[in-house]
């Protein structure tokens, strides 16, 4: 269990790079099982939380901040822009993930 860390507004997925986006669902479905009444899970849908796990997966890939995109910090509440950010930049970028 030491790979995730949840909180009531944080999911840290440790080493969040070497999970593939085949596994990204389920993955989230099995935390939703755990942590039902985790804020991050009630607030947020798979498809918003793929989005920002395809864009730290991304980064890390290209070597861009590799220490801050290690791991996956899944935040509830989100500021608005780092939503629209990750939703568009997770659009983008999905095809080229692993």
């Amino acid at each position: 269990m030491d790979a995730f860390i949840v909180t009531d507004h944080n999911i840290k997925i440790k080493d969040g790079w070497i999970y593939g986006k085949e596994s990204f669902d389920g993955i989230l479905n099995w935390l939703r099982e755990l942590y039902p009444e985790n804020l991050v899970l009630e607030n947020r849908k798979n498809k918003s939380l793929k989005r920002e796990w395809a864009c730290h997966n991304f980064l890390y890939d290209m070597g861009i901040a590799r220490e801050r995109t290690q791991d996956v910090d899944l935040d509830w509440p989100q500021p608005w822009y780092m939503t629209l950010l990750y939703n568009i930049g997770g659009f983008l970028v999905w095809p080229f993930i692993a």
